[in-house]
Order: structure tokens, then C-alpha cells, then sequence
């Protein structure tokens, strides 16, 4: 019988052994790593990312090497054979606060809510350096109608029940836009009870190989797709006043904090 942990991290990867390295090593440091599950899914690379995955993987995680039809089928591939209680996927060439997981496994990984929502940094890599950018900090939980406008819930900082993910799974077709469309179905279909952590969980690495570099006209395109779907008229006049409402309080709430700050000094 399978052990269930506290955690399946699916990875999809294709040649980015390196990144693939540092993200490995990074998360063995974690002091719960045996309550974490990792399940890197390779679609054949043809660098020396099955090395690198036999070298750093534990005898609790798995690894699927064989060719996929893109990323969304890698993570499904992932999701079917999890163990762990709560589910995430990371790209390969992202990265963890390790300290942050650890606090996860100790502290929430038993909490009754179906969807843990973590803030978000975006790193800058330029080669010989990473410049930490702040990205996404979240204000109280948003439900699916605002997700017209953004996605918030990055996969990068979002865990979800993994039973309730496995129901609502991944869409094989999408290139780009399958984080926003398997979070936009989740929440419309669940609408799941939310915990905030106001901590730094995931950091999206951004560098000249990456498809947030290369591929915008996909994105615009499957972002569409996902909008025009999942979205009627009203649903989208509605989320759109959501959102302008949560911005707005989220500027005046900045504002007053740093008040509070300049006061203070």
C-alpha cells in the first residue's frame, strides 16, 4: 500500500538538466524531505536530465521518462500516480523558499481547506546572477469570477487537495495557459475553502530560454480560449468589478502600511 506523504511536487521536464539539478538539490535540503514527494516527469530530454534525476531523487519519489504530449500531459502523468495528501507541480527551472515548504509540511499540512495560497517572487536570471523581484502578495481569497482578469493563484505558490485535483485534471491541448486553465476549472468547479500563508513559497525564474520569454502569442492566445469557455457575460462584468474592487483596496492598504512604516522611523 502507498505510503500517503505530505506532499507530491510533480516536476515536468525537458531539457533543463541544470535547472533541473539546482531545483532537486535545493529541495533535499528541506529538513521534512521525507514527507515530500517528488515526481519528475521527463519527456525524453536528450541532455543529461535522467543523470540528473537518478542522482538527486530519493527512493520514496518517482520518475516517468518517456515522450509526453507537452507539459499538461507531463503533470497529469504526475497527479495519477501521487501519494502525497496535498499536490503542486513546479517547472523545472523554478524555484522553492525551502524554508517555507518545511514550514508547509510542519504547520499546514494537516489544515482542513482544500486550496493553500502562498505569495510569489519572481526572480531575474541573467546568467551570472538573480535579482528577487516581489510578484504577487494576496489580500483575502479570490473566487473564480475575478480570475477573469488574472489568475492569481500562480502554480507556484498554490497546493491543492490532491483528490479534488485528480477530478478536475489537466487539459492535454494547452501549450502555455494550462496552470490558468486547470486553476480557473478548479475553482469554478470546487470553490474551495482558501488559507492564506503569508510567506514566499514560489519563485518563477525568468531567463532568455524561458516560455514566458518565447511564447506571449500562445499565451494570448490560450488565455482566450480559457476566457471565452469558462467565462459568460455577466460572469466577466462581475469578476471585473471584483477585481477593480480588490485592487483598489489592495493600493489603499500599501498606502496606509507605508505610512505606518514612515511614521515609525
Amino acid at each position: 500500500m502507498a505510503r500517503n506523504f505530505s506532499i507530491s511536487i510533480v516536476i515536468p521536464n525537458y531539457n533543463y538538466s541544470e535547472f533541473l539539478k539546482d531545483l532537486l538539490r535545493r529541495i533535499n535540503e528541506s529538513t521534512n524531505r521525507t514527507e515530500i514527494q517528488l515526481i519528475v516527469v521527463d519527456g525524453g530530454s536528450t541532455d543529461n536530465s535522467k543523470d540528473v534525476a537518478k542522482a538527486y531523487l530519493k527512493p520514496h519519489d518517482k520518475f516517468v521518462c518517456e515522450p509526453d504530449e507537452g507539459q499538461a500531459d507531463a503533470i497529469a502523468k504526475g497527479l495519477t500516480i501521487a501519494d502525497g495528501r496535498w499536490f503542486m507541480f513546479q517547472n523545472s527551472d523554478d524555484m522553492f523558499n525551502i524554508d517555507v515548504l518545511d514550514d508547509f509540511v510542519e504547520n499546514h499540512s494537516d489544515s482542513s481547506e482544500e486550496v493553500m495560497a502562498y505569495d510569489q517572487e519572481t526572480l531575474v536570471d541573467d546568467g551570472s546572477s538573480l535579482k528577487h523581484f516581489s510578484s504577487f502578495r494576496h489580500l483575502y481569497p479570490v473566487r473564480w469570477r475575478q480570475m477573469f482578469v488574472n489568475i492569481y493563484y500562480t502554480n507556484q505558490s498554490t497546493i491543492y487537495d490532491t483528490q479534488l485535483a485528480r477530478k478536475v485534471g489537466f487539459d492535454k491541448s494547452f501549450r502555455f495557459a494550462l496552470d490558468y486553465d486547470f486553476a480557473v476549472r478548479f475553482f469554478k468547479a470546487v470553490h474551495p475553502r482558501v488559507k492564506l500563508v503569508r510567506m514566499v513559497l514560489g519563485m518563477q525564474r525568468l531567463h532568455g530560454d524561458t516560455k514566458t520569454s518565447k511564447m506571449q502569442d500562445v499565451c494570448r492566445v490560450e488565455t482566450k480560449r480559457v476566457r471565452d469557455r469558462e467565462f459568460a457575460v455577466m460572469d466577466r462584468l462581475f469578476g471585473v468589478t471584483q477585481a477593480m474592487l480588490y485592487h483598489a483596496l489592495k493600493a489603499f492598504v500599501n498606502l496606509r502600511n507605508r505610512g505606518v512604516r514612515r511614521y515609525r522611523a
